[in-house]
């Protein structure tokens, strides 16, 4: 008598499924495919946990009461698909990256995974390279069939691997992301990353050598003054080489910007209150959390010179350090502080409190981040507001997750943070795209 599979193999063979409609994309058109996501996300909330669902929980779901998986998976695919527009082939790929890749990452690292990765022992690196395979080919047939002819077989091959890469590298981190989330959003962003760079021309060749001696040199500043650790640095070298890519010392004068006056703020909230421990440096997950969507939009600016990519980096630079002067001149302050999710009077510092000075200061630096790329050149006075609208919005998301998921341990500082930034990059992006295209 054959053995019944087991309750994990069960729930990747759901998670694999949906992965079909994934073709259908082509016919749908963007419309379409947000009408019918929304439409999954509707029954995974409503009807789904009402069908039998919660027999395939997880015992820690159980605990909770909910399953975030089976919202996140659809809802990502939702933002895919809102923030790729005219891009189908993105969705379409990034939607075989999560079904298929995801599910041969579980189903074959729990039968051949004997060799844990050293960063993560939990996943393995037969799961790791069967999410890589599978991702690759799933990319590659349904961009192929999603745009047919849009682009070259080479670029195509190269962009798939690139994405599976990323996506294979994500899924295997050990951090309270949901997978279904960061898979999807990092490996769908490396996705259009990729495609966009394989079919580009690329930024010009001037400017370039002087943007990369001014990332260096930012970054070795901000280890000389022991804001970063030696890993932070090289973090930091990295988010500034694609900061001065696509926007020169523009760009990176908005990133001197962020980095600068959050030290001097840090400090001087320590000294103002007393506190002699000395701070710590930060290290690559705080660069990379606040700064990895600016340097990617920035990377992107350089084949996208429309200025929708440099809003981006803007836009995510502003919520850094709206999010960053926000929290610390609201702590150092005092005063009155209340959860922003319902107003409950909570002790300065709280995850998710807000203060008078605190959101006043949110507002001003997103403002002084859209005034300095404005007066530089870098955008026109229009998108200035945009740009400083999507930053205040993003420092508040960041307010919401921390009052939220953070404060049920569902995500950490860090990718709160990341969250935040991608959230703010986005609304730049659409607003400027909107706006210019108007």
């Amino acid at each position: 008598m054959p053995q019944r599979p087991d309750r994990e193999t069960v729930r990747k063979w759901l998670h694999l499924a949906p992965g079909l409609l994934a073709f259908g994309v082509r016919d749908l058109g963007s419309a379409g495919s947000v009408a019918l996501l929304a439409g999954l996300l509707a029954f995974n909330v409503w009807l789904f946990p009402r069908l039998g669902a919660p027999r395939l929980w997880r015992p820690e779901e159980r605990a909770r009461g909910e399953s975030a998986g089976i919202v996140c998976y659809p809802l990502a695919l939702l933002i895919l698909a809102l923030a790729c527009r005219g891009r189908l082939e993105v969705l379409a790929g990034g939607w075989g990256m999560l079904a298929f890749g995801d599910a041969a990452a579980t189903l074959v690292g729990r039968r051949r995974g004997r060799s844990a990765l050293p960063w993560n022992a939990a996943k393995s690196w037969a799961g790791a390279l069967a999410f890589a395979a599978v991702s690759w080919a799933a990319i590659v047939a349904l961009v192929g069939w999603t745009a047919p002819g849009r682009h070259a077989p080479s670029a195509l091959f190269w962009a798939a691997g690139a994405a599976a890469a990323i996506g294979a590298v994500v899924e295997s981190l050990p951090w309270t992301v949901d997978d279904n989330l960061s898979v999807t959003l990092l490996g769908g962003g490396g996705l259009y990353a990729a495609l966009t760079l394989a079919g580009g021309s690329g930024a010009p060749a001037s400017g370039i050598a002087a943007s990369a001696v001014l990332a260096a040199g930012l970054a070795l500043a901000g280890r000389a003054s022991g804001a970063l650790d030696g890993p932070g640095a090289l973090a930091a070298l990295a988010v500034a080489a694609g900061v001065g890519y696509g926007t020169g010392w523009r760009g990176l004068l908005l990133l001197a910007l962020f980095a600068g006056a959050g030290t001097v703020a840090s400090r001087w909230r320590r000294r103002l209150r007393g506190e002699a421990r000395p701070e710590r440096p930060r290290g690559a997950r705080n660069v990379l959390a606040n700064g990895a969507v600016a340097g990617f939009c920035g990377l992107l600016a350089g084949w996208q010179p429309d200025g929708a990519m440099a809003a981006g980096m803007a836009g995510a630079l502003a919520v850094a350090l709206a999010d960053t002067l926000g929290g610390e001149i609201g702590l150092a302050r005092g005063g009155r502080t209340w959860r922003i999710t319902d107003g409950r009077v909570v002790a300065p510092g709280t995850d998710g409190g807000v203060s008078r000075a605190g959101l006043l200061a949110t507002a001003a630096s997103a403002a002084a981040i859209a005034g300095v790329a404005v007066v530089a050149g870098l955008l026109p006075p229009a998108a200035g507001w945009l740009v400083a609208g999507a930053g205040a919005v993003g420092a508040l998301l960041d307010s919401v997750l921390g009052a939220t998921l953070e404060r049920r341990a569902r995500l950490d500082n860090e990718s709160v943070n990341l969250a935040s930034t991608l959230a703010g990059a986005w609304l730049a992006v659409l607003a400027a795209d909107l706006w210019m295209g108007s």
